[in-house]
């Protein structure tokens, strides 16, 4: 797109009604074409299965993360207002980690029943 002459391609420096245009013109050709196969943008069985598994999979650390860390600010919140220091952090991270591996236990179980329903 920068400096180079390709045939469609549009200059950075063109006004904004003119690139909004342009990125127009591609969903549309890109809609055209996927009707021609009479359905929007078609995919196999095994494809979906794939882009749903790695879906559940991409939850997987940011669900661990936010478990644990969330049990470690509550306990540090109530440590510091019962003047408890540490040992409402550590029951509280104990908590979160707890959590942590029941949703990955729970992830585990759906994925792996989601796949024996598929077979």
């Amino acid at each position: 797109m920068c400096g180079g002459k390709h045939e469609g391609a549009i200059n950075t420096y063109e006004s904004p009604e003119k690139i909004i245009d342009f990125l127009k013109k591609i969903v549309l050709k890109a809609l055209q074409a996927s009707r021609k196969n009479k359905g929007y943008f078609l995919m196999d069985n095994d494809t979906k299965k794939t882009i749903k598994a790695l879906g559940n999979l991409s939850t997987v650390g940011m669900t661990m993360a936010f478990c644990i860390t969330f049990g470690a600010l509550i306990g540090y919140y109530l440590d510091n207002k019962f003047n408890t220091d540490p040992w409402l952090l550590l029951v509280f991270l104990g908590f979160g980690i707890i959590a942590a591996y029941r949703n990955l236990i729970t992830m585990a179980r759906k994925a792996r029943d989601g796949d024996q329903k598929s077979e």
